[in-house]
Protein backbone atom coordinates (compact mmCIF):
# COMPACT_ATOMS: atom_id res chain seq x y z
CA UNK A 1 0.00 0.00 0.00
CA UNK A 2 1.15 3.54 -0.83
CA UNK A 3 0.50 6.61 1.76
CA UNK A 4 -2.40 7.97 -0.20
CA UNK A 5 -4.35 4.47 -0.12
CA UNK A 6 -3.22 4.07 3.77
CA UNK A 7 -4.80 7.50 4.40
CA UNK A 8 -7.85 6.69 2.82
CA UNK A 9 -8.34 3.52 5.04
CA UNK A 10 -7.28 5.10 8.09
CA UNK A 11 -9.58 7.82 7.29
CA UNK A 12 -12.72 4.81 6.84
CA UNK A 13 -11.69 3.23 10.22
CA UNK A 14 -12.14 6.73 11.96
CA UNK A 15 -15.37 6.85 10.28
CA UNK A 16 -16.58 3.15 10.71
CA UNK A 17 -15.21 2.83 14.47
CA UNK A 18 -15.89 6.68 16.00
CA UNK A 19 -18.74 7.62 14.19
CA UNK A 20 -16.82 10.76 12.47
CA UNK A 21 -18.75 12.58 9.24
CA UNK A 22 -16.18 11.51 6.63
CA UNK A 23 -16.49 14.87 5.47
CA UNK A 24 -15.14 16.84 8.59
CA UNK A 25 -11.74 14.78 8.14
CA UNK A 26 -9.94 17.38 6.53
CA UNK A 27 -5.88 16.37 6.41
CA UNK A 28 -5.40 19.03 8.95
CA UNK A 29 -7.87 18.91 11.58
CA UNK A 30 -6.76 18.02 14.89
CA UNK A 31 -8.36 14.89 16.04
CA UNK A 32 -8.01 15.13 19.99
CA UNK A 33 -9.30 18.97 20.39
CA UNK A 34 -12.31 21.11 19.62
CA UNK A 35 -12.56 20.41 16.05
CA UNK A 36 -13.54 16.58 16.67
CA UNK A 37 -12.85 15.96 20.42
CA UNK A 38 -11.85 12.36 20.73
CA UNK A 39 -10.62 11.51 24.05
CA UNK A 40 -8.06 8.89 25.26
CA UNK A 41 -10.64 5.86 24.96
CA UNK A 42 -11.05 7.09 21.46
CA UNK A 43 -7.26 7.03 20.56
CA UNK A 44 -7.03 3.15 21.84
CA UNK A 45 -9.59 2.49 19.59
CA UNK A 46 -8.15 4.15 16.91
CA UNK A 47 -4.60 2.11 17.64
CA UNK A 48 -6.14 -0.80 18.29
CA UNK A 49 -7.98 -0.30 14.73
CA UNK A 50 -4.38 0.43 13.41
CA UNK A 51 -2.52 -2.17 14.83
CA UNK A 52 -5.43 -4.84 13.89
CA UNK A 53 -5.93 -3.58 10.29
CA UNK A 54 -2.31 -3.27 8.98
CA UNK A 55 -0.08 -5.54 11.56
CA UNK A 56 1.65 -2.88 13.44
CA UNK A 57 2.07 -1.41 16.69
CA UNK A 58 1.15 2.33 17.13
CA UNK A 59 1.41 2.50 20.98
CA UNK A 60 4.87 3.56 21.37
CA UNK A 61 4.39 6.56 18.79
CA UNK A 62 1.23 7.74 20.49
CA UNK A 63 2.07 9.86 23.31
CA UNK A 64 1.73 13.02 21.50
CA UNK A 65 -1.59 12.22 21.09
CA UNK A 66 -2.81 15.54 22.16
CA UNK A 67 -1.16 17.09 18.73
CA UNK A 68 -1.90 14.26 16.34
CA UNK A 69 -4.08 15.47 13.47
CA UNK A 70 -5.60 13.32 10.27
CA UNK A 71 -3.25 14.70 7.83
CA UNK A 72 -0.53 12.66 6.60
CA UNK A 73 1.09 11.41 10.19
CA UNK A 74 -0.72 8.15 10.57
CA UNK A 75 -0.19 7.24 6.51
CA UNK A 76 3.78 7.77 7.68
CA UNK A 77 3.77 6.15 10.75
CA UNK A 78 2.63 2.67 9.68
CA UNK A 79 4.79 2.85 6.63
CA UNK A 80 7.35 3.41 8.73
CA UNK A 81 6.27 0.41 11.12
CA UNK A 82 6.05 -1.59 8.13
CA UNK A 83 8.97 -0.94 5.68
CA UNK A 84 11.45 -3.92 6.23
Amino acid sequence: MNEEQIAAKIKELLCENLGIDEDVLTDEIPLFEDEIGLDSIDSLEIIAAIDETFGVSMMKCWHRQSSIVMSRLFPRLVMKRTLP
